[in-house]
């Protein structure tokens, strides 16, 4: 039999089960923040929830915090609030508004973004060997450049998320195959592989020897330093993912 009290506390935990763990993460950090400041300001569970709600969206404007931030934290307390069972404190009327008026009256700095083209990477394949110490650190780098401009790949596609990264989502030796003039890889999970099935993609051999992805590969597997390490292809030397790759 379970007991009535923990009914409600069992449910919450089961359901935040239910989110990835990034986002499990990141909600239950906005929410302790939002919980934290509005029982600083005397605002706890005694006031209404809208009213310490249109507070802490206030006390973020005012402290220069940007509308993205107030709609994570946001979505963070309407996550929580409807998992207990409650009204949602953030859906009521006047702050929607006042949200969408905030959104207006914020000045967006212009995206200076631009898609990287073959002149692009041949340049950053230049400057690999002036800002590398090592031939083998030079590739390292080099390797996945190549592969995720001719192949379209995400950096997630190809490289770990972190150094700590236990998804075995990056690319590993086994996903591999290099023939004479065409590379193949099996690409594990990506943002549009929902199901996670994994696809296979061929890219084939380019005139320009600094920039092919197959004669990169060949450089690569041939200055490799643990030629039986199995371990995740991008993670050999223990400091390449995605915060030094440029990408998510």
């Amino acid at each position: 039999m379970v007991a009535i009290g923990s009914v409600e506390q069992r449910i919450v935990a089961l359901g935040e089960l239910a989110l990835a763990s990034s986002t499990r993460a990141r909600y239950r950090a906005c929410f302790n923040r939002f919980t934290s400041l509005t029982n600083a300001w005397g605002a706890g569970e005694d006031h209404p929830p809208a009213t310490r709600v249109h507070r802490f969206v206030l006390w973020a404007k005012d402290n220069g915090k940007s509308h993205a931030w107030v709609s994570r934290h946001l979505s963070a307390i309407a996550h929580f609030a409807k998992l207990k069972g409650e009204g949602d404190p953030t859906a009521d009327f006047p702050l929607r508004a006042a949200l969408k008026g905030w959104a207006r009256e914020e000045v967006k700095p212009p995206d200076q973004r631009a898609p990287i083209d073959l002149d692009m990477l041949r340049g950053l394949m230049g400057a690999l060997t002036v800002i590398c110490n090592t031939q083998y650190e030079e590739l390292l780098f080099a390797v996945p450049f190549s592969l995720a401009f001719f192949g379209a790949f995400r950096s997630s596609e190809l490289v770990a998320k972190a150094k700590g990264d236990t998804s075995y989502r990056a690319l590993r030796w086994g996903d591999l195959k290099i023939g004479q003039d065409m590379v193949e890889l099996t690409v594990r999970r990506s943002k549009t592989d929902q199901k996670g099935k994994g696809v296979a993609v061929r890219l084939r051999g380019l005139g320009d020897p600094k920039c092919c992805p197959v004669e990169m590969l060949r450089r690569y597997t041939a200055c490799r330093p643990h030629k039986r390490d199995t371990d995740y292809f991008t993670k050999m030397a223990n400091h390449l993912h995605s915060f030094n790759t440029g990408g998510s």
